[in-house]
């Protein structure tokens, strides 16, 4: 039975080492730190059991709770406050245990070593011990530093048709912004190669429903099956979040962010608007949008009151009564709702009024999400 040790810190991946992890029979895996590559060899034939070997306490952890529970949950247990010194074949791998002291540069209590050690088994340790591109790596691919930098708007090196994605072109960020910058090279890789044989995949209105039924169908990790039964019930989950996206509204500790229907004007029927109430202005959405918005900023937004209408910049409106105040495109104007609630917009001078389809979202609020307006509507 073999032990790994892998030392590092949570935002590198090892896909070599799992791969030939994956191939073995006989392994037993001792993951120190990296919360992705601990939970991956845990899936792997034959691992017994994975431990994450941490310097500091959980409290100091740069990683996401998610993911500290997501592997608690998986059964890989965690060792906190133990620094990794040494290694040697069949002796295992040597700790140093530690003591938090004072705050760091990070804000984060300093890790200080005591007289403690403490030893354990590692037959193979690989080492993740940062977040940072390996320019020499790059080098030695065909970029150079002076040509490995990405254009943001394509991905696009400074080679031609060469394209560098995710952390290796912006540095450690989330998932979500790897998956942005793939869209970005694809739909520029797309338009050259002769944009009419890669028209963005339209979805038919019929199934809007049913994928985003779909979406909350999830198999439990426990659940009895083989992996082929597993992968086609999370790929019946997939949303395509090129013509479906509800990413602000799932992150959203507030519930800022939520839907309305629209029956017409869109090519989704259910858009995202933004709830000014109800948002303390955290980011998390803006973080974690794959289109690179900003929804507690860029959605059309309800105001609870003309005040903070008037605090504000967003696109959006407020009531009272039937009378309101609209502002779309940096422009202005009064709303007003008629006895059977129908909306209309009045905006003064030559300037056009807002387009329909901003109006549209107004109207379907007032007619079938009136409580989304608060009290003095």
């Amino acid at each position: 039975m073999i032990n790994v040790a892998l030392v590092g810190c949570a935002h590198i991946h090892t896909p070599g080492f799992i791969k030939r992890l994956k191939a073995r029979t006989d392994v037993s895996v001792l993951a120190v730190w990296d919360h992705d590559a601990a939970r991956a060899a845990k899936k792997c034939p034959g691992v017994e059991e994975v431990r994450i070997v941490y310097r500091r306490s959980v409290r100091e952890m740069p990683a996401s709770r998610e993911e500290y529970h997501s592997a608690r949950d998986e059964g890989i247990a965690f060792h906190f406050l133990r620094a990794p010194e040494s290694w040697k074949a069949g002796a295992g791998l040597a700790c140093r245990v530690m003591k938090l002291g004072p705050e760091d540069s990070t804000g984060r209590s300093r890790p200080v070593p005591t007289s403690e050690t403490e030893t354990l088994p590692a037959d193979t340790v690989i080492a993740a011990l940062g977040a940072e591109v390996d320019a020499a790596a790059l080098a030695a691919l065909g970029l150079p530093p002076e040509k490995a930098k990405a254009d943001p708007a394509t991905q696009e090196t400074g080679v031609p048709g060469v394209y560098l994605l995710g952390d290796a072109a912006e540095g450690a960020a989330t998932i979500v912004r790897a998956i942005a910058s793939a869209r970005r090279a694809a739909d520029a890789i797309a338009a050259r190669e002769g944009g009419a044989r890669f028209r963005e995949w339209q979805l038919p209105a019929e199934n809007v429903a049913a994928l985003r039924s779909a979406r909350d169908r999830m198999r439990p990790a426990s659940a009895p099956g083989d992996d082929a039964a597993v992968s086609t019930a999370e790929s019946a989950r997939c949303l395509g979040c090129r013509a479906l996206c509800m990413k602000c509204v799932e992150v959203c500790p507030n519930r800022a962010n939520t839907l309305v229907r629209v029956p017409a004007g869109f090519r989704d029927e259910f858009q995202i608007v933004h709830i000014d109430a109800f948002c303390n202005e955290c980011g998390n959405c803006a973080t974690f949008c794959p289109w690179e918005g900003r929804p507690y900023k860029d959605k059309l937004t309800v105001f609870a009151s003309e005040e903070d209408f008037t605090d504000s910049t967003n696109p959006g409106f407020f009531l009272k009564g039937n009378e309101g105040t609209l502002r779309v495109g940096g422009r202005t104007g009064r709303l007003h709702v008629d006895g059977a609630r129908n909306v209309t917009a009045d905006f003064s001078g030559p300037r056009t009024p807002p387009d329909a389809s901003t109006l549209a979202v107004v109207q379907a609020i007032v007619s079938d999400y009136r409580y989304l307006l608060g009290g003095d509507a």
